[in-house]
């Protein structure tokens, strides 16, 4: 194995360990944010100033995420299966008729 090949397989490795860690840490920063969202740094502020995700100022200025508040956010944008939308259907068919006796 040459030396560059040696490098490309060290920070193939890193890469690796790098993810599988944001897997296993409760807080994120707003790098590891970005890296477990898939978006732009400036997304993630973006999300933050605009109330769309949950997050917490630890003393000074770096901003902290939850990983399970992140989890959250993704699971929100899933769109409703037809059947989700057949049991809220019938849920407000059954709060209409409630009322109206």
């Amino acid at each position: 194995m040459t030396n560059e090949q040696l490098k490309q397989e060290m920070e193939s490795m890193k890469e690796m360990l790098s993810e599988m860690s944001l897997n296993t840490k409760e807080y994120l920063d707003v790098e590891e944010t970005s890296r477990f969202l898939h978006l732009s740094v400036s997304s993630v502020y973006k999300l933050t100033h605009g109330g769309k995700i949950r997050y917490s100022k630890s003393g000074g200025k770096k901003i902290l995420f939850r990983r399970s508040d992140l989890v959250e956010y993704i699971e929100k944008g899933f769109s409703s299966t037809s059947e989700e939308y057949q049991k809220l259907t019938d849920k407000m068919i059954d709060r209409t008729f409630k009322n109206r006796r």
